[in-house]
């Protein structure tokens, strides 16, 4: 999910004005009713539309790695399972602070829309984290089932996923604080993140990007690794783990549609002095492909296990009976 700030002068310039506003703790309520009530612009209805799309995937995908998680142990449908877990808390947090916008204590509405700020930019950059070690999990599948075990099996999962949390909040503060990112509601567009030019907000945002870089060197590594071991010679052992790499190929795609996203932002960002008109146009459009990646993992973890399951229920695996010879010793 791109972490995107407008600049003020861009909302000035289209003569925007937030439903609530004021400094911190203070908020000032127009008195106009088309603030709370006129909810039917494109934008808000295509980031509803997103949002419930996502939010019911994600569901799904909570209840499908709960299942696998019963029937097969591993490291990879845990980090699924926290990774939708998140998505889904993430989107439910925020639709509650877009709902209570229309609340009449102020401080109330400023306080929701405040901690849906860090929760939405926690989750975010803990949900590019968690994809690089899912990424990470599969290509020592295959690699080295020796430091796969040292990084995932046992408590150690939960290590990961709680430094994963660490460097995810740490991030959420950098870039809030140092900053100075404040959350406005705008009636035709929803949710504003605006910020100065100061801080850290661009150097921790691009090494967050990194992550997903690291996936798609994750992935260039078991291509040229499974090339040169079926080179030559038919191996059987990275034929058995065929669904693995099928799997693999989901996080890849989840982390090219990450680097799109964060690519498009930042020539949005570059070249949005020159064309301030379309700048926050931009932005509004990648807010609603925001959800894309993070629907596109799920979603074709769902489909994946769905088509196993119904693999097995129509070819069922047969079972082999073996019979051992045993030779024969003639004596004399």
């Amino acid at each position: 999910m791109i972490l995107s700030y407008t600049p003020e002068y861009i909302l000035e310039f289209q003569s925007l004005q937030p439903a609530t506003g004021g400094v911190e703790g203070h908020f000032q309520r127009r008195d106009d009713d088309s603030v709370t009530k006129k909810v039917t612009y494109a934008t808000l209805t295509l980031q509803s539309i997103m949002s419930s799309i996502n939010l019911f995937i994600q569901i799904i995908c909570i209840v499908v790695s709960l299942y696998k998680r019963s029937t097969i142990k591993g490291p990879f449908f845990t980090l699924i399972f926290i990774f939708a877990l998140t998505v889904t808390s993430r989107v439910i947090f925020h639709s509650v602070a877009l709902a209570f916008n229309s609340h009449p204590n102020a401080i109330l509405v400023y306080r929701m829309s405040r901690l849906s700020l860090y929760i939405d930019y926690w989750s975010s950059l803990f949900s590019v984290t968690i994809t690089f070690f899912l990424s990470l999990n599969r290509c020592l599948c295959f690699l080295s089932e020796k430091w796969n075990g040292r990084i995932f099996v046992g408590l150690r999962i939960f290590c990961l996923i709680i430094f994963c949390v660490i460097i995810s909040v740490l991030g959420t503060f950098g870039i809030i604080i140092t900053s100075e990112i404040v959350r406005k509601y705008y009636t035709n567009t929803g949710f504003i993140d605006t910020g100065s030019d100061t801080g850290y907000k661009d150097s921790i945002n691009r090494f967050f990007n990194m992550f997903p870089v690291g996936s798609v060197v994750c992935y260039i590594i078991l291509f040229f690794h499974l090339r040169n071991e079926n080179k030559g010679r038919l191996n059987k052992s990275i034929f058995s783990k065929r669904g693995e790499n099928k799997v693999f190929s989901h996080l890849i795609i989840t982390a090219i549609l990450y680097l799109i996203l964060n690519i498009m932002y930042e020539v949005v960002v570059v070249f949005g002095n020159e064309f301030s008109l379309q700048l926050l146009t931009w932005l509004t459009v990648l807010t609603i492909f925001n959800y894309l990646p993070e629907m596109s993992l799920s979603l074709l973890f769902i489909f994946d296990t769905m088509h196993f399951g119904i693999s097995n229920l129509k070819f069922p695996k047969k079972k082999v009976r073996r019979t051992t010879a045993i030779k024969s010793i003639n004596t004399v």
